[in-house]
């Protein structure tokens, strides 16, 4: 991004709350993370005992909740994999495509830090198969059970989606400007499953990225159409937030891009 359209996004989104950046990861990147989900999966349902301990299934995820899963039996999809989670520790193509330069650059842009200053905080691949996929609460990451710092200014996420994605394929819907409240608004609020109104549902294809703010909601429907839709979840913040709290047994959390090629993870900051 050049100075110019990065000063225009930066302002997008602080207004808006989200950003759709178009085709800013290659195509060699995406074929490296969907060859991990791909044999990730195929473990998962073997009842590979990392992938089972790190994720859990769309028969566990319609059990505790069948509102979001209308008309499918848990017992169908008891070995399909849901959620991904733990990724640098799962495979190590994982950990080639979180290194990619481009998602590092965007995350030190959109928190106004120079990359040094940047860390991973954690991953997940959340998939929603054609048919069977659920749907998902309208809710904050603000505040999240996994990577914590004081205020919400200090982290975001990046959505990369591995199949075209909208509201046809449950894509993720957002709330836009719903993350201009205080931080202890953000805190006292409640998830709900119905979408609010004003939602909007942005179209993105393999390659682009949706940013989402801490205190943006953000949610989903399930997915009843032909086509699948997995999506990578990444969290990055900046490496000098105090932390409220910090995920237990997330290989490479609060490492810089540079230990993460290494493998190294450092110690959480006093």
């Amino acid at each position: 991004m050049d100075g110019e359209s990065q000063r225009f996004q930066a302002r997008s989104y602080a207004e808006q709350g989200f950003l759709v950046l178009r085709q800013a990861v290659s195509q060699q990147a995406l074929g490296t993370v969907r060859a991990a989900v791909e044999a990730s999966c195929v473990r998962y349902r073997m009842g590979d005992e990392r992938c089972v301990a790190n994720g859990y299934s769309i028969g566990q995820v319609t059990k505790a909740h069948p509102e979001r899963n209308p008309g499918v039996d848990p017992a169908d999809v008891r070995n399909e994999p849901f959620l991904l989670g733990n990724l640098a520790a799962l495979d190590p193509r994982f950990i080639r495509f979180l290194s990619f330069r481009p998602l590092w650059d965007i995350a030190a842009a959109m928190l106004g830090r120079p990359e040094s200053e940047i860390v991973y905080r954690f991953a997940q691949v959340l998939r929603r198969p054609a048919g069977v996929g659920p749907g998902q609460s309208w809710h904050r990451d603000f505040p999240n059970p996994y990577v914590q710092t004081e205020s919400a200014a200090h982290f975001l996420r990046l959505l990369v989606p591995m199949h075209p994605m909208s509201s046809a394929n449950a894509g993720t819907g957002v709330l836009a400007g719903s993350h201009l409240v205080s931080d202890g608004d953000a805190t006292a609020g409640k998830a709900t499953e119905h979408p609010p109104a004003g939602a909007q549902f942005p179209s993105l294809d393999p390659g682009d990225v949706l940013v989402i703010h801490p205190k943006l909601i953000h949610g989903g429907g399930p997915n009843r159409g032909a086509g699948d839709r997995d999506l990578a979840v990444i969290q990055f913040g900046w490496s000098q937030a105090p932390l409220t709290h910090c995920a237990e047994g997330e290989r490479l959390s609060l490492a810089t891009r540079e230990a993460m090629r290494r493998g190294e993870r450092p110690q959480p900051p006093d």
